[in-house]
């Protein structure tokens, strides 16, 4: 028999394991990467940090969970072998993502206290074995949910039931078990002639997407990709492009084109429209072996329209 599925919606970290300048928490619902809110107080920060094997799922500002809709009885306090899947807003995207899991978890109806963190009283409705949780690498962050999951006519939650979702729990299922299976930056303004202009726009696209996925900046080794970020099993390759204005069309060199195709399992195209405004959005398009094509979040997809170059010698008439 599987497993009950409780979603529960926190802020948008890389790692969970604490607040850290390099992996700074943005809120449930934020909607601006540049600048996060102030989350020094956020419980959820330390969701995926081990504390003596086990870890703790707080939920912030939770109502008692409704325990008896994860299989427990009306009079029971907690309930066992619960998959608790934690989802979060992608500040770019826009979107609800899965970006992590317990299994085998313990739910209690009523937070109890844990522990005390940087002077922080962390209260825990949920916890598993530490070798039982699983957050997901930015860059393998694919699975979006949609955001009316809640029940009509109610306040809204940070804490989402699935039985009444029964297409959305199965695919968060076939996903886990996927996942659990044991600096040349080319980025062109294609309507833009300034190349300082386009400079500037592929600077911020990068410093958008290294602040993102984390990884390593390999721009400038004409790899065909521009980051190396932390993926499932093997690293992911990203490249990266920026765009001034609304994302239409981007172009690729012959050598990313090439090793685009040939790392498709695991590259990633990440495209950075508006890159140089207050509100930069993304597009991660990745290669769906189902379809055969590149597709985003949005259910947008990539065609490609191969361009063919070539070279002019200036030569008298009389020349060879």
């Amino acid at each position: 028999m599987d497993s009950p599925v409780l979603f529960v919606k926190i802020g948008w970290m890389k790692h969970y394991a604490g607040p850290s300048t390099a992996d700074p928490m943005y809120p449930r619902n934020a909607h601006s990467f540049r600048q996060p809110q102030d989350t020094a107080s956020a419980p959820e920060q330390w969701n995926f940090a081990p504390y003596r094997g086990k870890v703790y799922g707080c939920v912030a500002d939770s109502p008692p969970i409704q325990v008896e809709r994860l299989g427990a009885r009306k009079e029971d306090e907690s309930v066992s072998g619960v998959l608790a899947v934690f989802i979060a807003r992608d500040p770019l995207a826009d979107v609800i993502k899965v970006v992590g899991w317990y299994q085998n978890a313990t739910v209690l109806r009523t937070p109890a206290r844990t522990r005390t963190l940087r002077g922080l009283k962390l209260t825990a409705a949920i916890s598993a074995g530490a070798s039982e949780a699983y957050v997901i690498p930015v860059a393998a962050r694919d699975l979006v949910l949609p955001d009316g999951l809640h029940q009509p006519g109610r306040v809204r939650s940070p804490v989402w039931y699935a039985d009444q979702h029964s297409d959305i729990v199965e695919r968060v299922r076939a996903r886990l078990k996927r996942h659990l299976k044991p600096h040349r930056r080319s980025s062109k303004i294609a309507h833009n002639p300034n190349p300082e202009y386009r400079r500037m726009v592929d600077l911020a696209a990068m410093d958008i997407a290294l602040a993102y996925f984390g990884g390593l900046d390999v721009s400038g080794e004409n790899w065909g990709w521009d980051i190396e970020a932390p993926g499932n099993g093997s690293p992911a390759l990203i490249g990266v492009k920026g765009l001034a204005g609304p994302a239409k069309s981007v172009e690729l060199s012959a050598n990313e084109y090439s090793k685009m195709q040939l790392n498709r399992d695991r590259y990633l195209l990440f495209v950075v429209s508006h890159a140089r405004s207050k509100t930069p959005r993304s597009q991660s398009f990745k290669y769906q072996v189902d379809t055969g094509l590149w597709t985003c979040e949005s259910g947008e997809i990539l065609v490609f329209n191969p361009l063919v170059s070539a070279r002019a010698d200036i030569r008298h008439p009389t020349e060879p």
